[in-house]
């Protein structure tokens, strides 16, 4: 994680944002494998799993279609990793100075700081705040904002069911509030009439799930890989150290966050 901020603070040294900085932009570093056989790829990354492609009811796959997919390559095993991160795809990256709209870039809403949603505004501090959802998902295997259909009003909710009532205007822009929400932000208790009843979540239960939801398998059956055993938790010195961060990432206002630099010299970046 340090290797990831470190990469954005040097750009933001730069008077630079990437732009989109999201999970699928940081790759892990495979250690040289020209030397490998194809056996010995096979062997040790495992086979292709592969599954034949069905047409929708009604469709026609077409001449063009492949006859089946293949499942994307799993984590490999930590022993032929670098300890090297990198930070890729820059076409959306810009200078402080010249910021786009963010529709214009096309960050996942999950990845989006408040202000980017309500008001249009990208900045190093909305970068700051993808930055924080990035790391989040790094250690805890899972976005720490999810949405199936990628709705904005729907990673806005889980925004509230965390950090509590969004200032305003923000608050009072934010539509169907009220079938979720008190006016003070308060989730709806049980029972609750014409409304959807949802629980509080704050930082430190996110926290404290993660190794809960671990996967054992992926799409199409295949073992998983990952870097630590299954349902490991964080242990309480770091959930304390982590709560702390992405607390102060993830502020609503923008100047309250803290800097890429800041980040960079806290004790769970730092270790």
């Amino acid at each position: 994680m340090r290797q990831v901020v470190e990469a954005v603070n040097f750009l933001h040294s730069q008077h630079i944002c990437h732009g989109d900085l999201t999970l699928p932009n940081v790759l892990l570093k495979l250690r040289p494998i020209d030397d490998w056989t194809e056996n010995e790829v096979l062997r040790r990354l495992g086979s292709p799993s592969t599954e034949k492609l069905v047409a929708a009811p009604g469709e026609n796959i077409g001449d063009s279609a492949p006859h089946y997919v293949v499942e994307p390559a799993s984590m490999p095993h930590a022993t032929y990793l670098t300890h090297d991160v990198l930070l890729v795809d820059f076409g959306e990256a810009f200078p402080f100075e010249s910021p786009p709209r963010p529709e214009n870039i096309g960050v996942p809403v999950m990845y989006r700081a408040p202000e980017t949603i309500f008001e249009s505004k990208v900045s190093p501090a909305s970068e700051a705040w993808s930055l924080a959802c990035v790391l989040f998902e790094i250690r805890a295997g899972h976005p720490m904002f999810a949405s199936i259909m990628g709705g904005r009003n729907e990673i806005l909710m889980q925004m509230v069911q965390m950090k509590g009532k969004l200032p305003e205007p923000w608050w009072n822009s934010l539509e169907g509030r009220s079938a979720w929400f008190d006016d003070n932000g308060r989730t709806h208790k049980e029972g609750s009439e014409d409304t959807s009843t949802v629980p509080e979540y704050p930082l430190e239960g996110a926290i404290a799930e993660i190794g809960t939801m671990d996967e054992e398998e992926a799409f199409f059956g295949s073992e998983v890989s990952i870097l630590e055993p299954k349902d490991t938790k964080v242990p309480p010195d770091e959930a304390e150290s982590m709560r702390d961060f992405l607390e102060g990432a993830l502020k609503w206002a923008p100047e309250a966050r803290l800097t890429v630099a800041q980040m960079l010299c806290h004790p769970w970046i730092t270790g």
